[in-house]
């Protein structure tokens, strides 16, 4: 494109001048060098519009400020005292001021820095996720390994409970019998009461494992806590890097640009001056819309990156990446089968010890002095393992205290949605 309108209006209007032919020339001459001269300092602004990767605020107010002063010193050089050229420096320094003014190298340049910014974000908040879904990964593989212990305590308690009933009774069935045919001795009742014993130990030893595996799940759930955390904190602060970085912005800033190149012809004095500004503006206006449509890929990519991510509403998918119901759900129905379990095993019946009958076996057909050694020796082996029998119930009554656990977790993700 060319800026020719004024040029060609100032060597019309020195045509209509009264001058001697020498000094007419020599104008004229002065007039087609400044010319050439304006249209490449034009030019060289426009450039400085281009997208591009650096900010060119302080270049274009360089280049426009020497523009200004050669626009007085070429025409200052030509003849210091003529009045006409003194007139004509006066407007083309009236057309660069207000050139230099141009408000829209600076709206290009934000269009520029919103442009880096959101691809050093994505950058920056890609590895940000995947540094908070290592770390949820590495949690949530603790707490499946830790569930999983917990769970072979239920199995092993459930298991010790079962063996405990069978092997008691018969040991005291057969120690019943011994008692009639040969008569009772404490000796003989020592194998049902190690049986008690044992699962006694076994089962407070379960009691101690699970409670231990349940504080470990919990600290955890809290880690997990304070991944959610960041998560959320992360999201935050994406939200207050769109404030300056997203879509509305970075149009708002285009659409500044293009107002003040529309205002930029409105400000020149003559016609000719007008009608190069509004070339000038136009082909400016053409620069903005490419520095834009940079802007708004960047910000499209960011977006297919991020978006449900780390803003706008929580994504299903990167939900149950993080929270993984599906196997806290799992290890919860396992364990309500488990305590179903616990309930059918080592009833107090079972274990209710009295001169008349031990684990469910009556004692009949003992003489009173062969019923009080039996009951004197398992009684305290029976309200042990009675008791420690109970204490694992009532740990255990709750099957759901996972869920219901993760469900305060949770509720940090849940707020995003």
């Amino acid at each position: 494109m060319a800026f020719d309108k004024r040029p060609k209006e100032l060597l019309d209007a020195l045509a209509e001048l009264e001058l001697e032919a020498k000094k007419a020339e020599t104008i004229r001459r002065g007039l087609e060098s400044y010319a050439r001269a304006r249209e490449g300092r034009l030019h060289n602004l426009l450039e400085l519009l281009e997208p591009g990767k650096k900010p060119n605020l302080k270049v274009w107010l360089d280049k426009g400020m020497a523009a200004i002063r050669d626009a007085h010193d070429a025409f200052a050089k030509l003849d210091e005292g003529n009045a006409w050229l003194a007139g004509v420096a006066t407007q083309e320094h009236r057309f660069f001021f207000r050139i230099y003014r141009l408000g829209a190298v600076a709206h290009r340049d934000k269009m520029v820095a919103q442009t880096l910014n959101l691809e050093q974000a994505m950058k920056e908040f890609e590895n940000k996720w995947g540094k908070i879904r290592d770390s949820d990964k590495r949690i949530d593989e603790r707490l499946k390994k830790t569930a999983e212990e917990y769970d072979k305590m239920l199995v092993e308690a459930a298991r010790c409970a079962s063996a405990t009933e069978k092997q008691a009774r018969e040991r005291m069935l057969d120690s019943f019998e011994k008692a009639l045919n040969l008569g009772v001795r404490g000796a003989q009742l020592g194998a049902v009461g190690k049986v008690l014993q044992l699962a006694t130990k076994t089962i407070k030893m379960c009691l101690d494992q699970t409670k231990a595996r349940r504080l470990e799940i919990f600290a955890l759930l809290s880690r997990e806590e304070q991944v959610f955390t960041t998560f959320k904190e992360t999201r935050e602060i994406v939200a207050e890097f769109l404030e300056d970085n997203g879509y509305p912005m970075i149009k708002d800033a285009l659409d500044d640009g293009e107002d003040a190149l529309d205002d930029l012809a409105k400000g020149m004095i003559t016609d000719g001056q007008k009608a190069d500004a509004a070339e000038f503006a136009k082909e400016a206006r053409d620069e903005l819309g490419k520095v834009f449509s940079a802007a708004e890929r960047q910000y499209k990519d960011f977006a297919r990156k991020h978006e449900h991510l780390f803003f706008g509403p929580l994504g299903g998918s990167y939900m149950q990446e993080l929270a993984e119901n599906d196997d806290w759900k799992r290890f919860s129905r396992s364990w309500k089968d488990h305590r179903r379990d616990f309930d059918d095993l080592l009833r107090e019946r079972t274990l209710a010890a009295s001169d008349r009958k031990i684990l469910e076996v009556s004692l009949d057909g003992l003489d009173d002095e062969a019923r009080r050694e039996v009951y004197n020796t398992l009684r305290a082996a029976c309200a042990d393992l009675l008791k420690a029998w109970n204490a694992w119930k009532d740990f255990t009554k709750d099957p759901e205290w996972i869920l219901d656990s993760r469900e305060d977790v949770q509720s940090i993700l849940k707020a995003l949605r």
